[in-house]
């Protein structure tokens, strides 16, 4: 069963909260206080978790149609200020916004894109650079990137100016539209990061991120009250455990039923019944951990730093 079938993928809870939390949390922590969601499929469940937030001013933009990731930022131009974030709405990182924000500016660029290496470059868009840091070539998920190339974190440090570039109303992608008009100019430039990142693109990741962060993220989370830890466990308040449950995670109102016992499983809605070991549990259905089932990229998150304006 589809991870993301019935909600959007920001939505999608890791040790029981939306990864949209986490994404505010790291915004909120370096100081952002103005917050736009550019949201696609189901921007009704985006808007209303992100009124419970009080961290930050946070507006929800709906697309009438697709607009691509720069074309859905483009949408909510009239909201941002002279230089942003955009973050995608469903990864999980600790880059620091700090110091990429201070890079940029230095730069002189019209964008700065978050880079790292990566074993599987061809999975994502591979960024090539000069000795300065400016990014000289862009291909999107080549089929013969060299293992430890540079790739596109999806964290971006954008100037105004450059949405200049992108047509009104219209369907148009960072990577394979604005980025290359970029490069042309010499305005594109990149800030490596070496620490923790994810796009929770398959099963497996998205399932190590639950045991990565079981324990805590990174930043505050901006609602907490939701969770709470039970022995080696996190469960949530609205779920049931009247069996065993062992370094696990157990939400979105799961019974796990006497005589049931699940064993470093994320468990995310319905009864459970049985053992278990290393499985993701949605209504019921468990699904192994070496399944590769790729979840769909559905929001941009564009972000007004008050620092630059």
């Amino acid at each position: 069963m589809p991870l993301t079938s019935d909600i959007p993928k920001p939505a999608l809870p890791v040790c029981g909260y939306p990864i949209l939390d986490y994404v505010t949390a790291q915004l909120c922590y370096y100081g952002v206080r103005k917050i736009v969601y550019a949201a696609g499929y189901l921007p009704d469940v985006i808007r209303k978790r992100a009124e419970k937030y009080a961290c930050a001013d946070c507006v929800t933009v709906a697309e009438n149609k697709p607009l691509g990731t720069c074309g859905a930022v483009k949408n909510t131009e009239k909201l941002l200020g002279d230089c942003f974030f955009v973050l995608s709405g469903d990864c999980l990182s600790d880059i620091n916004l700090f110091e990429m924000a201070a890079m940029h500016k230095r730069s002189g660029a019209l964008a700065t894109i978050a880079v790292k290496p990566s074993d599987a470059p061809f999975r994502y868009g591979v960024v090539k650079t000069d000795n300065s840091g400016r990014v000289r070539s862009f291909l999107e998920k080549p089929q013969n990137a060299a293992k430890g190339s540079l790739v596109n974190l999806g964290t971006y440090v954008v100037d105004r100016k450059a949405l200049d570039l992108a047509p009104a109303n219209r369907f148009f992608d960072f990577s394979r539209d604005l980025f290359p008009l970029l490069i042309r100019k010499g305005l594109l430039s990149a800030y490596r990061h070496d620490g923790y990142w994810s796009d929770l693109g398959d099963i497996k990741s998205y399932y190590e991120a639950n045991g990565k962060f079981r324990g805590g993220f990174f930043y505050p989370l901006p609602i907490k009250e939701e969770m709470k830890k039970a022995g080696s466990s996190v469960v949530s308040g609205n779920s049931l455990v009247l069996g065993e449950a062992e370094e696990s995670v157990v939400c979105g109102g799961s019974v796990v039923n006497a005589g049931a016992r699940v064993n470093r499983c994320v468990v995310l809605g319905g009864e459970v019944f049985g053992v278990h070991y290393k499985r993701i549990i949605k209504n019921g259905i468990a699904t192994p951990i070496i399944s590769i089932s790729k979840i769909i990229i559905t929001i941009m998150a564009g972000v007004e730093i008050f620092a630059f304006t």
